[in-house]
Formats: structure tokens, sequence, C-alpha cells
């Protein structure tokens, strides 16, 4: 039995259990919940599973049991469409959930976990006492829900790679062999049966024609098995090489091949004999791992960010509310005529302004850090993307100092559109910020523009910096891949721009070659605001 003060985690592997036991214990640390828990959702069978809990002083709760609870699923994809933290306040609130009333908890705050598949699930903080829920607790707990969601995720794709590698074993178990007998001396060359199926033949078809077998290779891997071939003749010894063929219906398989020559006394070469195993399902089933193995690493560095963001959010936005409300309170005081005229003789006015302005953007990034893990929905309203484009250039000149041109050039026409300006002005920025990198130390421009393309809206951001290698262009917007020098970023940028744009119903594309400079598109739909 688990005492109140201990953490239970459940049928998780070891790194997973850690970041759920931190998550329990953040809860109850910073928000100092009576009890927290983490339950998994089945969406197939509408089961309910515990994942992890704290705090729970009942010993007959069995933390291996699945329960069937739609009505509670349902409640929170409700909550999860609407973007929200579901809150129950008030003696009675929970009387929908048994398990909550026998601990006493009439104060709950149940936090939905994003949809991956067929599983999702909610992270939960209750109180014994009243308890009233504050604005940053909700989104703490938001913000936990998704790193519970990447961690379940990667417990998943653990599973799924296991899989992966037992499927693997099989296929290597169970590959096909086929066989071939070159005489050399009559020019006879004897195929298995199962060869044939290897290369798309029906039975008997190499016999009957005068094809040539090096023809039925691929193109790009031709030139390596006939040098194996040759290799084989030369080292008298027995040479194995990997090929792909190509059927006629055009499908592609993988053969592994080994060859062997054979001579007579003299040394003269009689034979050339081998064979071919088909490991085309070896070859898919390693690609698989390959992919699965990449997603995982990629979702535990995405779980690892997003357990510092929430830690971050959380105690930088403390202070951060403190220096707004004191900066705020010196704006009211300077307003009194008396004072009015000397803090503008003094530039106080704009200085405070400015500490307002900065602290506000502070929030915004510690919020900003978070768009990696959890798709936040855009908040649009109508605004002047030339103006907000214009501001960005001019902020980024201000920064770099003589060696970088930058021109500004914007149609007109455009006007106003609906869209989440903070979420344009995070993308412009990251943009202008990786152009300027790009151009470095040399004397380079960089050009922005905008343009109507149909009913969407073009923003491009142009440099003439060192560009993009054809090997970097294919991860470029691909979390923690960077093409900058050690120190200089960590390859979240475009990640989160990418990111960011695909939330505002866009899309972000580049265009580069090495040398040529790069130029990156932001593209956005006109919409109404909301």
């Amino acid at each position: 039995m688990q005492g109140p003060g201990s953490i239970q985690v459940v049928a998780t592997p070891a790194e997973g259990a850690t970041t759920l036991r931190t998550i329990i214990e953040m809860i109850r640390t910073l928000m100092h919940a009576d009890v927290a828990s983490i339950f998994g959702f089945s969406l197939a069978d509408e089961t309910v599973s515990w994942k992890a809990a704290a705090g729970f002083r009942s010993p007959d709760i069995d933390y291996e049991e699945t329960q069937r609870r739609p009505d509670s699923i349902a409640l929170a994809l409700q909550a999860l469409a609407e973007d929200r933290v579901v809150v129950f306040e008030g003696a009675g609130s929970t009387s929908n959930l048994p398990l909550y009333v026998a601990e006493g908890v009439d104060y709950l705050a149940v936090a939905p976990i994003r949809i991956s598949g067929n599983e999702s699930g909610v992270v939960t903080a209750g109180f014994r006492k009243p308890h009233s829920f504050t604005n940053d607790e909700k989104n703490l707990l938001k913000d936990l829900a998704e790193m519970a969601g990447l961690t379940l995720d990667n417990a998943r794709l653990q599973e799924m790679v296991g899989e992966t590698e037992t499927k693997l074993r099989l296929a290597q178990l169970f590959a096909h062999i086929g066989t071939f007998d070159w005489n050399i001396e009559s020019g006879i060359n004897t195929w298995s049966p199962e060869l044939e199926q290897m290369y798309g033949l029906p039975p008997g078809e190499h016999a009957d024609s005068e094809m040539v077998w090096a023809d039925l290779v691929h193109p790009d891997d031709r030139a390596n098995v006939v040098a194996c071939v040759l290799q084989a003749f030369d080292s008298r010894k027995p040479v194995d090489t990997q090929w792909r063929v190509t059927w006629a219906d055009g499908s592609v398989r993988w053969l592994l091949g080994r060859f062997q020559l054979f001579e007579d006394e003299t040394g003269r070469p009689l034979r050339l004999t081998g064979i071919n195993l088909d490991i085309t399902d070896r070859k898919l089933a390693e690609d698989a791992a390959r992919e699965m193995q990449d997603q995982l690493a990629k979702s535990r560095r995405l779980a690892a960010i997003g357990q510092l963001a929430a830690g971050v959010a959380h105690e930088v936005n403390n202070p951060l509310a403190t220096i707004t409300t004191c900066a705020e309170g010196m704006i009211r005081d300077m307003r009194d005529p008396e004072s009015k005229q000397f803090a503008a003789s003094k530039r106080w006015d704009i200085y405070v302004e400015e500490i307002v302005r900065q602290a506000m953007r502070c929030k915004q990034i510690t919020r900003g850090l978070l768009d990696l893990t959890r798709q936040r929905e855009p908040q649009r309203i109508f605004c002047n993307l030339n103006a907000l484009l214009s501001d960005c250039v001019q902020v980024a000149a201000m920064r770099d100092g003589a060696q970088i041109k930058f021109e500004t050039k914007v149609d007109q026409n455009i006007g106003n559109i609906a869209t989440d300006p903070e979420m344009v002005r995070q993308i412009l920025v990251n943009l202008l910020v990786n152009a300027m990198d790009a151009i470095g130390e040399e004397h380079g421009t960089i050009t922005a523009s905008s343009m109507l393309a149909g009913d969407r809206v073009v923003i491009e951001i142009a440099d003439t910096g060192s560009g993009i290698s054809p090997d970097a262009m294919a991860k470029i917007f691909d979390p923690f891949f960077s093409t900058k020098k050690t120190g200089k970023g960590y390859g979240l940028g475009l990640s989160i721009s990418s990111s960011l744009a695909e939330s505002l119903g866009g899309g972000l594309t580049v265009d580069s070659q090495a040398g040529e400079g790069s130029t990156f598109r932001l593209w956005l739909p006109r919409l109404a605001a909301e």
C-alpha cells in the first residue's frame, strides 16, 4: 500500500516514470495540492487507467485496475476541444466522481491530454479545503498535461519500437533464398524458381530469354554489384553485397547476395555460383525502426523542453507580474499634474512604459517556449501586417549595426488582416535573426517583402548570406537541427515558427542554394476576425 505522501507510477518505462513522478511533484509543490493524478484514456474501448498518483488516502485503490468511464472521457474530450481546464469547486461538485468523493476532495482541476492515436488522458490537482484555481495554476496544469502527453507518447513509441524489432527478427528468420549457377564454359546460367520470383519473373522466363542479369538491377546499384562480381573473380573468395531490383510493375525489392567462384586444378574459372536473399521486409522493418527511434528521440527532447518550459513559465511569470504591477502603478502616479511634467523632463514616462511593454513581451516569450509541445489557439484580431513587418525590421536593424542593409517592400493593397499579431511577430523575429546570422560579419542585404497571392498573404524574408545545403534543407524545420556554430543556436527557432504558421492556418517554406542566400516565405490566410 502507498502512503498519501508517496507517488504511485503505473506501467511506464523507467525514463517515463521519472517524468511522470516529476509532474506529480510539481503539482503538489507548486500548487500545494492535496492530491495529484495522471490518468490514461483508451478511446477505442472508453476505458480509464491510472498512470501516476499521490496524496490519496484510501488503501482500497487498485492502481492496476482499468475501468470503463465513457462520461468522464467525453467531458475531457470536450475540454480538449475548447482548450480549457475543467474546474469543480464547492461541496458536492465532484459527486459524479466517486473516487474524489471518498477522498473528501471538493475542489478539483482537470487538464486534458491531447489525443495521440487512440490514446488521451487527464492531469488533475485536487484540494480537500476550499481553493480557488488561478489562471496561472490552470495554465501550469495545461502545460504539465502537455508534458504528460509527450511522456505517454514516448511509452507508446517504445512499445512500437519493440514490436518493430520483433518484426525485424521474424523477417530475418523467414527470408526467402534463391540460388544461381553460371557455367562459365557453356555460358548457361541456371536460376532457381525462388530467384526468378525475387526478380519479379514468371517461372522459367530467365532461362527462355536472352536478358542480361545486370539489367534487372536498380541503376543506382548496378555498378557496385558488377564490381562485386569482378571482385569474386579476382579474389577467388566469397563476396557479399546488397542491391535493389526493379520489377516490371515498378515496385522495388531489396536483395542480399553472395558470389563464389569455383575453378579447376589449373586455376581456370569453371562456375560462378551464389545465393540471393529477399531482405525487403527486413529493410522496411529497419527503416521503420530507425524512424521510430528518431521519433522517440525527438519526443524525449520535446518532453525535456516542455518540463523546463513549464517550470520557467511558472517561476518567471510571478516576478514579471510584480514588475508589471509596480510599473503600472508608477504610470498612474506620473499622471498627477505635479509629477507629470518632471517625469516627462527626465523621460521617466517613456522608460516606465517600456518596462511594462518588455515585461509583457517576456511573458509572451515564456509562453513561446511551450509552443513546441502544445498547439495554442491563435487569438485573431485585425492588424496592419505591413506595419508589423516594418516594426520587426526596424528592431532588427537597430540590433545589427552597419554591416547589413535592410530593405522593406510592402504591398499597400494588403490592408488589415485577421491574424494573431504576437504569433506573426515571433515568426518574423526568428526569420530576421536567422537571416542576420546567415550573413554574419560580412556585408549583405536583407529584404523584407509583403504581397498578395490569391486568398493568401505572403511575407518574404530574403538574405544574401551563405545559403543552405541540400542535406540541411531536408531537415531545416526539424526540432533541434541547426546549421549554426555551437553555442549560436539550439535548433528551435524554425521549428517553433513552422508550428506557429500551421496554427495560423498557413505555412512556412524556404528556397535556398548553398552560397546564394535564402528566402523564407510565411503564408497566411486572409480570414475574418474572431
